[in-house]
């Protein structure tokens, strides 16, 4: 069997670990702190730190994502973070 063919046999997950990242570290890992709840400006396009901000990526055809550099097919997209003036409990 070549390793071209190894490749394609199905592999079963053993375990999966789910959990809580830290608030320092969600703010190190988000793209943007998003601000406001606009999407859109009369232009067309995404507000800065709004819900649609380019650097979460793209949904338009030939728009580069922010952070990546990638149009929106090759986009992974990016999250970003809402910093809260108390603690969720």
């Amino acid at each position: 069997m070549s390793a071209r063919d190894a490749a394609k046999i199905p592999k079963r997950i053993q375990s999966i670990k789910f959990g809580l990242l830290e608030p320092n570290e969600i703010r190190k890992m988000s793209a943007v702190e998003v601000k406001t709840a606009d999407t859109y400006r009369d232009d067309g396009h995404a507000f800065k730190q709004g819900l649609m901000d380019p650097k979460m990526g793209v949904i338009d055809p030939g728009v580069r994502c922010e952070t990546c550099g990638n149009k929106h097919e090759e986009c992974p997209s990016h999250f970003g973070h809402i910093a809260l003036e108390l603690p969720i409990m």
